[in-house]
């Protein structure tokens, strides 16, 4: 379950063999949860899909980390104002669906796609 991409990430001559020299979609390769210290760790890649096939790009795996943030200062707006905490993790558990004939799997990547897409990671359509 890749996402499709808004606007194609450019391979400039990297990689030829890319469509049209882009890589149009990225897909979740790694995911990681340690429910101790809040944290999901998740890895991505850019390819594209031909005939179905996932064919990855040659640029290296990017890495996520979704946790909560705590409230910390913002040191460069005075008069140091607070950044309010953000619970990243939290949030993200508690949206999962729960609908149980959905495979945990498409619940998991549904919910990791859009968080990279409402954090501004990405832009695109989840397929």
């Amino acid at each position: 379950m890749p996402l499709q991409l808004t606007t194609p990430k450019s391979t400039g001559d990297l990689d030829l063999s890319a469509l049209n020299n882009a890589y149009g979609e990225i897909k979740i390769i790694k995911q990681d949860i340690d429910v101790t210290n809040k944290v999901i760790s998740l890895s991505i890649e850019y390819g594209n899909t031909v005939n179905d096939i996932w064919i990855q790009g040659i640029l290296p795996p990017q890495e996520f980390k979704i946790r909560n943030m705590p409230a910390q200062y913002d040191l460069l707006e005075p008069p140091n104002e607070i950044v309010p905490a953000i619970a990243h993790y939290d949030i993200l558990i508690s949206q999962l669906p729960t609908d149980a004939n959905i495979s945990i799997y498409n619940n998991v990547a549904v919910a990791l796609y859009q968080w990279l897409i409402d954090n501004g990671y990405f832009s695109g359509t989840i397929t």
